[in-house]
């Protein structure tokens, strides 16, 4: 995702030193000999932002290790709650302000269902969420900060589900990272991502 593009999506003032910098990655692209992206849908957002030809960009999709034990082993889990996930910076662009706000609403639905947020938060989200919140809500919700890599995998695959509604993602590779241990995704018709999550047979848009 190119830097104009976080920036178009961020409610706060961008400062001269990003804008900078900004400008001087849409030279680089601009100057390039070859030019390689991982969806057909980023290349067409990146042809109307930098007046480049779609057409000049080599597509070349993320690949992803498979975990072949996730199948077996969520199978035979007697499952207590339905878990939901969501992994990524917690930011306007990766819509968290979106889920956070639907959380309530989906709790009020089924109270079996225990939400885990793992992601850095800058901003004070968590914070903002537990205030509005009462407790039967904030019991049910964790916000687990980053986490390393061993950690992650083990949410993957505990998660029964991996929700993300991102206003714009170039690619999506956390749909892919959820899809690799057997999760179905829910994410947003933006950017690359019905190119990853086939709406309606991996997942919902």
């Amino acid at each position: 995702t190119t830097m104009k593009s976080i920036f178009d999506s961020q409610k706060t003032h961008v400062d001269l030193n990003y804008r900078l910098e900004a400008h001087m990655e849409r030279a680089q692209i601009r100057r390039s000999d070859s030019i390689v992206t991982h969806t057909q849908g980023h290349a067409k957002v990146l042809e109307d932002e930098l007046g480049i030809n779609a057409d000049s960009f080599e597509i070349i999709p993320h690949g992803i290790s498979l975990n072949v034990n996730a199948v077996s082993q969520n199978a035979k889990r007697n499952e207590e709650f339905q878990r939901i996930l969501y992994v990524g910076r917690f930011e306007h662009r990766k819509g968290i302000d979106v889920l956070l706000r639907a959380i309530p609403d989906v709790l009020r639905e089924n109270e079996n269902i225990r939400f885990h947020l793992i992601g850095r938060d800058d901003i004070g989200y968590e914070k903002a969420f537990r205030k509005r919140n009462a407790h039967a809500v904030n019991e049910k919700v964790s916000f687990l900060g980053q986490v390393d890599a061993k950690t992650l995998q083990m949410h993957y695959e505990d998660c029964t589900l991996f929700v993300a509604p991102s206003r714009y993602e170039s690619f999506g590779l956390i749909y892919a990272e959820a899809m690799a241990h057997s999760k179905p995704v829910i994410g947003c018709k933006v950017g690359g991502v019905p190119e990853v999550v086939v709406d309606g047979s991996n997942g919902l848009l």
